[in-house]
């Protein structure tokens, strides 16, 4: 199967959503359900697509869900948006982490504090209910990796980047890239 990036970000929204769904047909004592969604930065057009998804699944759940984010990549300003959810007492936080283990102490918190704590892009992370992914880290780092043998014609050097070395899910996807290549593109080589 062939991902395009609008596969991947459908599929991903489509993932927020179903995580929605199931905290809409949580019981509370409340009225409405609140959820508060931490993503790792704000203002840039993926999350600022993810928020309206947040926004369009929360009306039709009837739950008041919302996104922050940080200025910046940050962990730090990522905990302390967790803990002021936490003293908000909100019923759900979703989290797209930046550093898994800057994150697993407050998250642990927010579980103590009866919070149920919903992930993306942490596969590995500690301290949530559910994480959620788009695809396999398999399958999407020999998917990325094939699309970079066609058009390199399966041979020379290349450079891997991801978005931050303690980005969780980004540095899973490189790995799984990087295996599949030296099993299957033996021309090809990784530089940096």
């Amino acid at each position: 199967m062939t991902l395009t990036r609008r596969h991947l970000f459908a599929t991903a929204v489509g993932g927020l959503a179903a995580s929605l769904l199931l905290v809409g047909s949580l019981a509370f004592a409340q009225d409405r359900v609140q959820a508060g969604i931490v993503v790792k930065i704000g203002g840039i057009p993926w999350f600022n697509a993810m928020e309206q998804g947040i926004k369009q699944q929360a009306d039709a759940d009837g739950i008041e869900a919302w996104m922050v984010g940080p200025t910046q990549a940050d962990a730090a300003q990522q905990v302390r948006a967790i803990e002021d959810l936490i003293a908000r007492d909100v019923d759900v936080i979703g989290i797209v982490p930046n550093d898994a283990a800057a994150l697993a102490p407050v998250l642990g918190r927010a579980r103590e504090a009866g919070i149920k704590v919903i992930a993306h892009e942490g596969p590995d992370l500690q301290n949530i209910d559910w994480d959620f992914e788009m695809t396999t880290v398999e399958d999407y780092g020999r998917a990325h990796m094939d699309l970079l043998a066609k058009e390199m014609g399966e041979q020379g050097k290349y450079i891997v980047y991801v978005g931050s070395l303690t980005v969780p899910l980004h540095n899973a996807w490189a790995d799984a890239a990087i295996a599949y290549q030296k099993e299957k593109y033996p021309n090809m080589e990784m530089v940096g």
